[in-house]
């Protein structure tokens, strides 16, 4: 989450990135009392929403605009 969030603040963050982290942080303090009451567990697709924005985060190339260019010397 920590990777992720850096990632986003650095280099701008994709669509749903902060509503998927944001599910993913609030989520571990409701999956338990709603897997009991509700025979509902939300936690794998949490996991599942989370680990598909970390991989389109890890496998994404980035931009030529975002790439450092060499500075001419002298300038």
């Amino acid at each position: 989450m920590l990777w992720l969030t850096g990632e986003g603040l650095r280099r701008g963050f994709l669509p749903y990135e902060k509503l998927v982290l944001l599910l993913a942080f609030v989520a571990t303090a409701f999956a338990r009392p709603l897997a009991l009451n509700l025979s509902a567990p939300i936690m794998p697709l949490v996991l599942l929403a989370f680990f598909a924005i970390v991989w389109r985060r890890a496998t994404l190339r980035p931009a030529a605009h975002c790439e450092e260019q060499p500075q001419p010397e002298g300038a």
